[in-house]
């Protein structure tokens, strides 16, 4: 699942949200206090709502040569985020 919003010209505020161990936020951290404003107002489950602590930051997001999102390697991502955190507690 991605999360667009349309810039000037540009992909705007991105993020990529997956499952690994837990819920996987992935994105760049200037996205997250934007899309941590907007969640109370989407209609998702509190459950599929992540959490400021499930953001992992990414310097970008990767894409395919076509310009589509790289759900493998989003997915390789929050898996190393997962292990990252896991090894830190």
């Amino acid at each position: 699942m991605i999360a667009h919003e349309e810039g000037c010209g540009n992909r705007g505020l991105e993020v990529a949200l997956t499952w690994s161990d837990h819920l996987c936020l992935l994105g760049p951290e200037e996205n997250l206090k934007p899309l941590l404003d907007k969640l109370p107002a989407c209609d998702l489950p509190n459950l599929w709502k992540p959490k400021a602590d499930q953001f992992h930051r990414v310097e970008h997001l990767p894409y395919l040569g076509t310009g589509k999102l790289d759900l493998r390697r989003v997915r390789e991502l929050a898996q190393r985020a997962c292990a990252a955190r896991r090894d830190a507690l």
